[in-house]
């Protein structure tokens, strides 16, 4: 494989196969020109245009510029919408292969499965796709609470009518804390 204008390799391998690539985690392989954007493409079909895309029976996820699509969580019992995430490639592929909430952390800019280090882990029930396949929702069983604060949901504020206050939810609960 040629290097293509602006791919400098990090690392003394200036090849590499598939294979091994998409064996190891992003950090592995920086080296390509944009790591997130060859995961995508390598990892799922590229989307369609237009009205193809909306009748599809393929999944081909539009990922964004950043290489993510939005992931939104919801109890498979009661409908709650539980959180918002992203997910790149990765996450996506792994969360389907597991069963379990899988997300990117654009913060630590790592891969991070839901409960791993809380114990408040997501069995996905089912997962759906939007129309153009831009936004993911999984359908989940929660163990714990779903948000970093401890609540069953990260929505647990309402706006006020004057759409500059936030009050507390009636139904935003503290699980664990």
């Amino acid at each position: 494989m040629k290097l293509r204008a602006g791919q400098i390799p990090v690392s003394s391998q200036e090849e590499i196969d598939y294979e091994t690539r998409t064996s190891l985690p992003p950090r592995r392989w920086r080296w390509l020109a944009n790591p997130l954007e060859d995961a995508m493409t390598q990892a799922f079909p590229q989307p369609l245009q237009g009205h193809a895309q909306d009748e599809t029976s393929d999944l081909r996820p539009k990922f964004n510029a950043d290489g993510l699509i939005a992931a939104i969580a919801q109890d498979a019992d009661t409908g709650e919408v539980l959180m918002l995430a992203w997910m790149n490639a990765e996450a996506l592929r792994a969360s389907l292969e597991t069963g379990r909430g899988t997300y990117w952390s654009r913060s630590r800019n790592a891969l991070w499965v839901k409960g791993e280090t809380s114990g408040n882990t997501q069995d996905i029930v089912d997962i759906q796709i939007d129309c153009d396949q831009d936004a993911v929702l999984l359908k989940v069983r929660q163990t714990g609470g779903a948000c970093h604060t401890g609540r069953r949901s990260c929505f647990y504020r309402s706006i006020a009518a004057d759409g500059a206050t936030l009050s507390l939810s009636p139904e935003s609960d503290m699980e664990g804390r």
